[in-house]
């Protein structure tokens, strides 16, 4: 295994998992472990295999493509340990019964950053927490959840942002088709009979708690992973023929319907076969391939431990929600490091109060629906369940423009429940190219004030033909109010003028995008828009109180990209560089 360059430096992301195996090969020295409730005595080696998995990706990112490992130490705290009542071995590891959840959490957060007793903080300099833990006897309904009550809460105190698993479905899917028929589908119509399927079941594969959390960013799984290899064994099968939202990938929405989960990322492909138990002539059942961790690919590479003694260098293949967090984490922890950059050379006397808010803009503005949104709306528009909505449509109204606005509407409402805001490229954000400039901004607001931020359009794109697309995020940490249904003490709201850019909204709902507290919207078109030198774009950053008052200004992170299509001879970059001059004027609200 090769030899990398041991991390330095105070930890930025903290894991609150189980125990890992913390001298594997690709994990010593790297981790700050801090178990003060001493749960690593009776927690063998070979057990710990969550905590192992999850501090590799977060640390080295998916081992089917080695990259560089962060530079910074992961603080690890144990919050799970074997169950003493799985007679498997490995146990199954647990939050166990005789600890409350939502104190074990709590005492963990304020360890990190007040102490505990005579100690002082144990890692004040976090940013960024890994919960890779959902419940399964708690999917969210209707009410939020103490867990997620607690993490919204303690996230807006500490300044840190959650990054929590959506939570995975595992139980068997029915189709309600005979083998026979499923198998003399085409892939695009087994696909289809699938994914109509797990929306008809949605009711039951909804968020694990704490998965709800407004602050939290919320992660849900992908269908894709970059392993190779084939797949030997009669009646395997791949589901799905390119990356999709993950078959086991819990589905939302989160809270007073706000998009949940927030960001789809790579979770590993599955493989399916036919559950033998549940199938009947008339109706194909099919299940995920066990075991879920494995020797031989597919699936996200990471650590893992071994039962023989000594063997400190093993990897493994396994998917799900908690491998796409893990990974987004990681990346977290990337973007952390170009902001330091930034702030280093821009402004050093930042409040830290923006770098939570900053991070969870920077890790959705790379998400589209793109091609993944295309093909799942297209799989939806070709099966029963599309033709029940357009069906629906025209019930209801009798214009055509009226039966289309509520198909598209409907298709949105799916899309954005199983994917979110789309699967990030976190690359788009850590740069800029020659056909795109990326800025971020930042500020604190009260009740009724706003920041307007103005782009200067780059003055070569004025009156030509050329695809363009406008990408705003929006993040901030809101106070809660517990005891209100509004929940959500404060809502802030960007507003573009971007009339002149010849640009239309697409991907997510945009009444939807203002229930949580991420805004992302992408705007796109091709139209010739007549600008000249000096004409911009304003956006307009507004706060109002929601569920209660505002006690002090809220922090929000904002990251806005224009671009044109690669190759194309615009230098965007260069125009927007030289024309930048950030004016922000808080006004009332009108």
């Amino acid at each position: 295994m090769e030899e990398m360059p041991l991390p330095s430096g105070d930890p930025v992301i903290a894991l609150f998992d189980g125990l890992p195996l913390a001298n594997h090969q690709l994990l010593a020295g790297r981790l700050v472990v801090d178990d003060p409730d001493d749960w690593g005595t009776d927690y063998a080696a070979a057990g710990r295999i969550h905590g192992t998995a999850m501090a590799s990706l977060i640390i080295h990112g998916d081992r089917n493509r080695p990259t560089t490992p962060l530079p910074a130490p992961v603080y690890v705290r144990p919050i799970m340990r074997p169950d003493p009542r799985d007679y498997r071995s490995p146990k199954q590891e647990y939050v166990p019964d005789n600890v409350l959840f939502v104190d074990l959490l709590h005492r963990c957060a304020r360890r990190l950053f007040e102490g505990d007793g005579d100690e002082g903080p144990a890692a004040p300099g976090i940013k960024v927490i890994n919960l890779s833990i959902g419940d399964p006897a708690r999917q969210f309904t209707h009410s939020m959840s103490p867990v997620a009550r607690l993490l919204d809460w303690l996230s807006e105190k500490y300044g840190v942002l959650f990054v929590v698993s959506a939570g995975n479905h595992a139980d068997p899917i029915s189709l309600g088709i005979a083998r026979d028929e499923f198998e003399s589908l085409e892939s695009d119509g087994q696909e289809a009979a699938i994914i109509q399927a797990l929306y008809r079941e949605a009711r039951h594969r909804k968020l694990l708690s704490p998965a709800e959390a407004i602050n939290g960013l919320t992660i849900g799984a992908a269908h894709h992973d970059v392993s190779e290899g084939t797949y030997p064994g009669s009646g395997r099968f791949d589901p799905f023929s390119e990356p999709m939202p993950s078959p086991v990938s819990a589905l939302g929405s989160g809270y007073r319907r706000a998009i949940k989960p927030d960001i789809i990322f790579t979770g590993g492909k599955i493989l399916f076969e036919e559950d033998l138990k549940n199938s009947r002539k008339d109706n194909f059942v099919i299940k995920s391939m066990e075991p879920a961790i494995r020797a031989a690919s597919p699936g996200n590479q990471a650590a893992i431990p071994r039962k023989s003694p000594g063997n400190l260098d093993s990897v493994a293949y396994s998917f799900g929600t908690s491998n796409a967090t893990a990974l987004i984490s990681r990346a977290a922890g990337v973007c952390h490091d170009t902001l330091q950059q930034i702030f280093s050379e821009q402004a050093a006397d930042i409040d830290t109060r923006t770098h939570a808010p900053l991070l969870k803009a920077m890790l959705v503005h790379g998400c589209s629906w793109d091609r993944i949104g295309e093909h799942l709306e297209s799989q939806i528009e070709h099966s029963a369940l599309g033709e029940e909505i357009k069906t629906r449509a025209e019930s209801l109204y009798s214009r055509q423009a009226n039966i289309s606005g509520e198909i598209n509407r409907q298709y949105k409402a799916l899309l954005s429940r199983w994917m979110g805001y789309g699967m990030p490229e976190i690359e788009r954000v850590l740069g800029c190219t020659e056909q795109r400039a990326t800025l971020l901004g930042f500020g604190e607001l009260s009740d009724g004030n706003a920041h307007v931020f103005r782009l200067p359009l780059p003055p070569s794109l004025g009156s030509v033909r050329e695809w363009r697309r406008l990408t705003v995020t929006l993040a901030w940490l809101s106070p809660i109010s517990p005891n209100t249904q509004k929940y959500r003490t404060a809502s802030l709201w960007f507003e573009v003028d971007n009339k002149g850019l010849g640009t239309e909204r697409s991907d997510a709902d945009w009444q939807a995008v203002k229930r949580g507290t991420v805004q992302h919207e992408v705007f796109e078109g091709e139209k010739a828009a007549p600008f000249t030198d000096g004409d911009a774009i304003a956006i307009k950053v507004n706060c109002r109180e929601d569920a209660g008052k505002i006690q002090s200004p809220v922090a929000y992170g904002l990251a806005v990209s224009l671009e044109v299509a690669e190759g194309v001879d615009i230098a965007v970059y260069d125009e927007v560089r030289t024309r930048i001059a950030q004016a922000i004027q808080p006004q009332p609200m009108p």
